[in-house]
C-alpha cells in the first residue's frame, strides 16, 4: 500500500470546508482510537498524517506518545513536540487535572483544522520560542476573519478546542469531530 505524508500533497492554501472536515474527521477518529487505547499522541501535526489509497487518512509517528496508565515520571518531562501545534500545557510542562491529558491532542487537532480551513497556522513566526509563547499567552485569530468565506459557525468550535485551559477545552477528539460536523450541518 502506498501512502504519502499530508504535507507532501496539500499545504499552504485553505482547502474546501468539505475536504477539511472529511480529513479532520478521519484524523479525529484515529486520535480517538489512540485515546481509547490509553495513550496521548503529544505530537499531532500534518507531517504525522499519512494519506493512503482512496484518501484514507492515518495518524502516524507515536514517538512522543505517553501511556496514561503509567505513573508520571518523578522528573519533569522535557518539552518536546512541534512548536506550531503544541498545547499550552505541553509547552509549560504544568500538570493537568486528572483525566484531561488527552485534551492536549484536542488542542493540536484544532490547530490542524484551523490551518486547513484558513491556509495558515494560528500563530505565524519562525522562532520556536515565540511560537510556544504564543500558544501559552496569545489569542488565536478568529478563523472567519482570516478566511472571509469561512462560515463563522466554525469559529466557536475551533476556538473552544484551542482554549488555553484544558478544563475549558473541548473534552475529546470525538467531541471535537462531532462539533465540526454539527457546524458543517448548520451551514448546509
Amino acid at each position: 500500500m502506498h501512502c504519502e505524508r499530508w504535507s507532501e500533497s496539500r499545504r499552504g492554501a485553505p482547502v474546501s470546508v468539505d475536504e477539511a472536515i472529511g480529513s479532520i474527521d478521519q484524523v479525529c477518529r484515529g486520535v480517538s482510537a489512540i485515546h481509547k487505547a490509553g495513550a496521548v499522541h503529544r505530537d499531532l501535526k500534518w507531517t504525522n498524517v499519512l494519506i493512503g489509497p482512496a484518501f484514507r487518512v492515518c495518524v502516524a509517528d507515536l514517538g512522543l506518545a505517553r501511556f496514561l496508565d503509567k505513573p508520571r515520571q518523578e522528573v519533569k518531562d522535557t518539552v518536546s513536540g512541534t512548536p506550531a501545534y503544541m498545547a499550552p500545557e505541553i509547552v509549560t510542562g504544568l500538570p493537568v487535572p486528572s483525566g484531561m491529558d488527552s485534551r492536549a491532542d484536542v488542542y493540536s487537532l484544532a490547530v490542524m483544522a484551523d490551518e486547513l480551513l484558513t491556509g495558515r497556522l494560528p500563530y505565524e513566526t519562525d522562532d520556536a520560542v515565540e511560537m510556544m509563547t504564543a500558544h501559552v499567552d496569545g489569542t488565536p485569530p478568529t478563523p472567519s476573519e482570516i478566511r472571509a468565506d469561512l462560515p463563522c459557525e466554525f469559529d466557536r468550535v475551533l476556538l473552544k478546542a484551542m482554549e488555553k485551559d484544558p478544563a475549558r477545552r473541548t473534552a475529546s477528539a470525538d467531541a471535537f469531530r462531532r462539533d465540526l460536523l454539527a457546524a458543517r450541518q448548520r451551514v448546509s
